[in-house]
């Protein structure tokens, strides 16, 4: 039984044409050998109708079997062919085991706050974010062993990367960039000197003028 999924940026990507598919291939493996136990059992019953024997089984009795044996292929044939966890550039895709197209969850990578994996690896648990509760746990029994370690690769890197450009973008909105400084002011047509003093400008202090002399005799006032 699938476990519940609670639906809830986006980072830009290289490639984003291209995605990660896994499979319930490892699952399947139980329908196939369902389905040859049921295909045997239904030769031997066929067989047994046909022999002499005093009170042989109906013919459509044989008939039971190989049609759950059928059914056995084509569930095993779905779960190796169709997606259980998809990672594409949008976020991580998954499709229960039961009506997979109406149940379909989507879950964004800027949804996404943690992504833990068991230690056994037989868990992940996406932490959403703004949410401490809301967690999204899914098992992965039904992908195959040598699938589990490129999960877990994929999930790792695009969380690292998200942190990493996070951080990025903390620094550079505090720090101003001296690059497109120097660019703005190549691409001033008055030069960078008027950047400058339009962004900053410079107060000058006029030079003192000399305080004028007088011309002519001076008048003292006489010794009383």
């Amino acid at each position: 039984m699938d476990p519940a999924v609670v639906s809830c940026d986006i980072p830009p990507m290289k490639a984003p044409e291209k995605e990660l598919r896994f499979t319930r291939a490892r699952q399947a493996v139980v329908f196939w050998v369902g389905g040859v136990v049921l295909s045997l059992v239904a030769a031997g019953l066929g067989i047994l109708t046909w022999w002499q024997l005093k009170n042989p089984p109906a013919w459509w009795i044989g008939l039971i079997p190989l049609v759950l044996a059928a059914g056995s292929f084509v569930m095993a044939w779905r779960l190796t062919r169709h997606a259980y966890v998809l990672l594409s550039p949008v976020g991580v895709e998954l499709f229960p085991f039961w009506k997979p197209v109406d149940h379909f969850q989507l879950l964004p990578w800027g949804t996404i706050q943690e992504a833990d994996f068991s230690e056994d690896g037989r868990w992940l648990t996406l932490t959403l974010a703004g949410y401490e509760d809301a967690k999204v746990i899914l098992t992965l029994d039904p992908i195959p062993l040598k699938a589990k370690p490129l999960l877990v690769r994929a999930i790792r890197g695009v969380m690292e990367k998200r942190l990493e450009s996070a951080s990025a973008a903390v620094v550079s909105s505090e720090i101003p960039d001296p690059t497109a400084i120097v660019a703005a002011a190549a691409q001033n047509p008055d030069g960078p000197g008027a950047l400058i003093q339009s962004v900053r400008p410079i107060q000058s202090i006029p030079p003192a003028r000399p305080r004028p002399v007088p011309e002519g005799p001076f008048v003292t006032d006489p010794d009383p």
